[in-house]
């Protein structure tokens, strides 16, 4: 039975979750962490000109950027968060317990990771890279209002030549996090 239930949950070409399975993993931890309120990340990824490496290389040449962004996230985080393909290119992770820095570098992380990846097992003409926005919140925090936040940086990193991680900055802590941020400092995080 929970062979099945795991089946039912797993994206099959990503390995990671798929929505159901999500939002099955989320309640299960807000269940289990119920007196704790630590602080959350809400991360949405998405593939870069997705369609465009479809139509040029074709759907298993797709397919493979799909189960490579996977297997990079996979290898990144840690057990207790929670990574799911929502459909298509999009995809959405929940970091449990992180600081915004330390957030935004396993972001960073993640991104060089699959640009890099990609690179050197695919064809040499493909660049697949990923834009991914975060935002911060609390583990009791209304679900909805962060998928809102974190798409709306997600869409601020496409507009921004696509590639990047962007936040929703929510205070001036960040702010102060963002403006200050350097080489020496993401190098420390992303480590």
């Amino acid at each position: 039975m929970m062979e099945l239930r795991r089946e039912a949950n797993t994206d099959k070409l990503s390995g990671l979750l798929n929505r159901h399975g999500f939002d099955h993993a989320l309640q299960t931890l807000r269940d289990a962490e119920r007196d704790k309120d630590e602080p959350i990340a809400l991360v949405i990824a998405d593939l870069d000109h997705f369609k465009r490496i479809n139509d040029t290389f074709g759907h298993g040449v797709g397919d493979a950027v799909i189960a490579a962004f996977g297997c990079v996230v996979r290898d990144t985080l840690y057990d207790r968060w929670i990574a799911a393909r929502f459909g298509g290119e999009e995809f959405s992770i929940l970091m449990y317990g992180v600081t915004i820095p330390e957030a935004y570098g396993i972001c960073e992380k993640i991104r060089k990771n699959f640009e890099t990846h990609c690179r050197d097992n695919m064809s040499g003409r493909l660049r697949a890279t990923v834009s991914i926005g975060l935002t911060p919140g609390a583990l009791s925090s209304d679900i909805k209002r962060l998928y809102t936040e974190a798409d709306s940086a997600l869409y601020e990193a496409k507009r921004a030549g696509r590639n990047n991680v962007k936040i929703h900055v929510i205070d001036e802590n960040v702010e102060g996090f963002l403006s200050r941020k350097s080489e020496s400092c993401l190098r420390r995080v992303v480590s």
